[in-house]
């Protein structure tokens, strides 16, 4: 063992599971269980989880939460479509510059949709391809 002179040196004989053996290094604290340090840790962590943030819960009620975040969303919305409004009446360029945005999120859209098609069912995603392939 490791530590067997350092056990003759203090007089010790034998070991307990309870009481640490003496280290090679004096300056450290003494080593405890596993077990004993695992349930220390897991005490202060779940002591931690009690007291703090329980998530976005703010003593509200799910459909409170849901009432909230909708208005929150159609506020958001309501500010960008007159922000859209505003760039698309500013002239030629404005209006392009959302007819290209709109064109783009399309684009999106429907690469995703091609996307939950190939990924629900890739052989009926392939016949489909092929079809709008050959018109």
């Amino acid at each position: 063992r490791f530590c067997a002179h350092f056990c003759r040196a203090s007089g010790r004989t034998g070991s307990s599971p309870f009481v640490s053996e003496p280290t090679p290094f004096p300056d450290l604290p003494p080593r405890i269980m596993a077990r004993g340090l695992s349930r220390e840790q897991s005490q202060a962590k779940n002591a931690k989880k009690a007291g703090g943030n329980q998530g976005n819960t703010e003593g509200m009620t799910p459909q409170a939460r849901a009432e909230r975040d909708a208005a929150a969303m159609a506020l958001k919305k309501a500010a960008k479509d007159e922000q859209k409004k505003a760039l698309a009446s500013s002239g030629e360029e404005g209006a392009a510059a959302v007819a290209e945005a709109e064109k783009r999120k399309a684009a999106v859209r429907a690469a995703k949709n091609d996307r939950k098609l190939e990924n629900f069912n890739p052989q009926l995603a392939k016949a489909a391809k092929n079809a709008a392939a050959k018109k």
